[in-house]
């Protein structure tokens, strides 16, 4: 009794050192407050954000909106994110499963002959030669059999939480998942617009192309005439000629431009190589006046991409509070509940019934570096973690300021270039006119051609660029991921 005494006192200490020494180890959370990024852009009144808009009135334009959709709803890295998503439940609630006790049914039938000459089988033979001698049904039967049929549960007691802040941590993380297919719905919209307009844009292009051929075609007719009447040489023939030809090279590259452009929308769309429907229309009735940034602060609630770094940032805490816990004894309980008998008749009567019910605490001993270790470990991730999310938000600001400014200026470019193509038109008008009655040498229509080629091509550029633009303040915004 007294060295009984002795293993129990030495025990109970050895429980309460392994309880106090993790109050030596454990140190103080990673410092994860959100970052100050301030009341406004100093971008001058914003107005309400872009971002609240959703995607399908924020592009209004019809082809556009039926693409969006086909790509939302096909596009492979879409549904790739969707599995994810699911995976990212399912092991939420495998971990929330650890919270309640495991129940199972178990059952199990056997046979044993003891020996003769064994304790077991001397045992066996005097308890059924003892007196009073026992009942039928009560004797050791040889072969020694046994049936038996037992639900039984285990359970661990959640005292510290280190369970609680596991399921914590699987269930931020399956809503960081849903935030990362968010972030890649606003990826796709962005890559579809920004595809759709410079589409529009070669479109444009190359009716500019085919505009200038025509006047071509009647320029070159108007020297020969000239020619002819022996105004001009064959030089001037053969500069406009050679004019024309340098025109008509364009047409292929701009084909196969919107070839490739073409091919990029199907395949964010998940489908082979076909023509896509677009807006005929010119560039300049979609071009936007202005765009609206709203606060910084609304970047917290419509960035996925953020959203999904506080998520990960709160699984990483969890992690760190259920990396605690395993300093800590861990509490078990475990029973059963059932029928045992010797034989199947009489499995179920009522003296057959069985039932154990036991409670286990254990707490670590040796293992206590690796703990440490795995404590530290998860106390790294949390830092990383608060280091991404402080990041995301500052890339956020970053992108949100210089596609606003990217926006405006090219819409001063636009605005610049406009003019400077009414211009050059205005100057090849003159200096055809002027060549007709003499006043004007062919070269200077010829160059006065080009320079309206040039500014009517970057002016195509330009407009397409904006639209780009535009899409990219929405994306840098967060949105185009709104259901």
């Amino acid at each position: 009794m007294r060295l009984m005494q002795l293993f129990v006192r030495k025990y109970l200490l050895i429980l309460l050192l392994a309880i106090s020494a993790q109050g030596c180890v454990i140190t103080a959370q990673v410092d994860d407050s959100k970052p100050d990024i301030g009341n406004d852009y100093g971008l001058g009144d914003t107005g309400i954000s872009d971002a609240a808009l959703h995607w399908s009135d924020y592009f209004a334009d019809t082809s556009l909106v039926n693409l969006i959709e086909e790509a939302l709803a096909n596009n492979l890295d879409a549904r790739m994110a969707l599995q994810r998503i699911a995976i990212a439940q399912s092991q939420s609630r495998i971990v929330r499963s650890a919270l309640f006790p495991q129940v199972s049914m178990g059952g199990s039938a056997g046979v044993r002959r003891y020996g003769d000459y064994t304790m077991d089988g001397v045992g066996n033979d005097d308890t059924n030669r003892s007196e009073p001698v026992l009942e039928e049904g009560k004797r050791l039967p040889k072969p020694y059999t046994d049936y038996k049929i037992a639900p039984n549960f285990a359970w661990e007691a959640d005292i510290w939480g280190k369970l609680r802040h596991k399921k914590k941590a699987a269930l931020s993380r399956w809503l960081a998942s849903k935030e990362g297919m968010h972030w890649m719905q606003t990826e796709i919209v962005s890559q579809v617009a920004t595809l759709y307009f410079q589409l529009m844009g070669l479109d444009n292009e190359r009716t500019v192309i085919l505009q200038n051929i025509e006047l071509q075609e009647l320029g070159m007719e108007l020297i020969k005439i000239q020619k002819i009447g022996g105004k001009v040489n064959q030089l001037a023939v053969d500069q406009f000629e050679a004019q024309f030809l340098n025109t008509q090279s364009r047409l292929p590259e701009i084909e196969q431009a919107i070839i490739a452009n073409e091919s990029a929308i199907n395949l964010l769309l998940g489908r082979y190589p076909q023509k896509v429907e677009r807006n005929s229309t010119t560039l300049a009735q979609h071009l936007p006046d202005s765009v609206h940034l709203g606060l910084p602060g609304d970047l917290l609630a419509f960035r996925p991409d953020i959203k999904k770094a506080e998520l990960e940032l709160e699984a990483a805490k969890a992690d760190v509070h259920a990396a605690k816990g395993a300093f800590y004894p861990t509490l078990t309980l475990n029973g059963e509940l059932g029928f045992q008998a010797f034989g199947p008749d009489k499995l179920f009567v009522p003296g057959s019934g069985i039932y154990a019910l036991g409670a286990g605490l254990s707490a670590p001993l040796f293992q206590m570096g690796k703990i440490k270790a795995q404590f530290a470990q998860t106390k790294g991730v949390q830092h990383n973690a608060v280091l991404n999310y402080q990041k995301t938000i500052l890339q956020a600001f970053n992108e949100v300021y210089v596609s606003y400014n990217a926006f405006e200026n090219i819409r001063k470019r636009v605005a610049i270039k406009s003019e400077e193509v009414e211009v050059q038109k205005r100057a090849f008008t003159n200096s055809s006119d002027l060549f007709s009655v003499g006043y004007a040498s062919y070269l200077e229509v010829i160059m006065a051609q080009r320079r309206m080629v040039e500014a009517q091509l970057e002016l195509t550029q330009l407009r397409a660029d904006q639209l780009k633009a535009k899409v990219d303040v929405y994306k840098a915004l967060g949105g185009g991921w709104a259901e």
